[in-house]
């Protein structure tokens, strides 16, 4: 199965996810010996071989890695901390501004919610809030119609996929509306910036 048959969106939309991911602020896998992420910048989208960045804590792995690349058993290079954080921006938002959000939805709620590097706050635009109520409703439901279309041996999954379309559908018309809304805000910006520097 290839990214675009399916997977992308259940990734993507956030099928199936456990709760306590939505609550989550660890980017980079910080404790472990080792983080590999995807590289989502230009320079590197055409390699069809694919390229990886990753963070190396231990240096006993970082000996095999440089040993490695010596022996060209693999292609290695060092490169700016800034470009790590520039090809995760996705979940540099999700972490950080989108879970502020996540915060405070859950403190309006009444629900506990655990100490995080972000405090809750409602201040993100309006696609995006009508963004993760919808990808939140995903999580939860995609769980309970897994579920109801499975018969004890296999899902029928047209059914299933019938039902979750609704909420894709509704997802894609408000990403189009936040698209859109972007460039007037990022425009407004830039002639405050000049008008500033005048």
């Amino acid at each position: 199965m290839f990214w675009k048959d399916g997977v992308s969106e259940v990734w993507t939309y956030r099928w199936f996810t456990p709760n306590a991911c939505n609550f989550c602020d660890d980017i980079f896998a910080e404790v472990s010996d080792v983080t590999v992420m995807d590289a989502w910048l230009p320079e590197y989208s055409k390699d069809s071989k694919g390229t990886n960045f990753l963070i190396s804590r231990s240096p006993q792995i970082s000996d095999l890695l440089r040993q490695g690349g010596k022996e060209k058993q693999i292609v290695i290079e060092d490169i700016a901390i800034e470009k790590v954080i520039q090809a995760q921006l996705g979940v540099v938002n999700i972490k950080r501004n989108q879970l502020a959000y996540r915060l405070y939805r859950a403190k309006q709620s009444g629900l506990p919610i655990p100490s995080k590097r972000v405090p809750p706050s409602r201040n993100i635009g309006f696609a995006s809030k009508k963004e993760i109520k919808i990808k939140d409703a995903m999580q939860a439901v995609s769980k309970e119609l897994f579920l109801k279309n499975y018969d004890g041996e296999k899902v029928d999954l047209s059914s299933f996929d019938e039902s979750m379309n609704i909420f894709s559908n509704n997802l894609h018309k408000w990403n189009r509306i936040g698209h859109i809304m972007r460039y007037p805000v990022n425009a407004i910006r830039k002639v405050k910036k000049i008008l500033l520097n005048v």
